[in-house]
């Protein structure tokens, strides 16, 4: 989901944490890291969930009857508006840890 931002050298707090040897992260580094991994999890689980749902329902419209163009026009757009919900919150999280880390 954030493959842009670490490819950027803008890692996100699960990278970090899995890095924090190599980092020499101190505690108080790898705590706040901690810290927003839970709070990235927290905010990215309904949206998550909100994406999976729609997955669901867009493969159910294809498994039915014969969908009509429109339903899968609003299917698709529901598809895609969770996930770039869910993608936002990993780059916007990405971008916190890098203001962590200067800051």
């Amino acid at each position: 989901m954030a493959f842009v931002a670490d490819q950027q050298g803008y890692p996100g707090p699960l990278h970090v944490l899995e890095l924090k040897d190599r980092l020499r992260l101190s505690r108080d580094q790898e705590a706040k890291a901690q810290a927003l991994l839970a709070a990235m999890f927290a905010e990215s689980r309904p949206k998550s969930a909100r994406l999976l749902n729609a997955e669901a329902r867009l493969r159910q419209l294809f498994a039915g009857s014969r969908p009509d163009e429109a339903a899968v026009r609003t299917a698709v757009s529901e598809v895609e508006t969770a996930r770039a919900d869910v993608r936002l919150v990993h780059l916007l999280f990405h971008v916190k840890m890098a203001r962590r880390a200067h800051g």
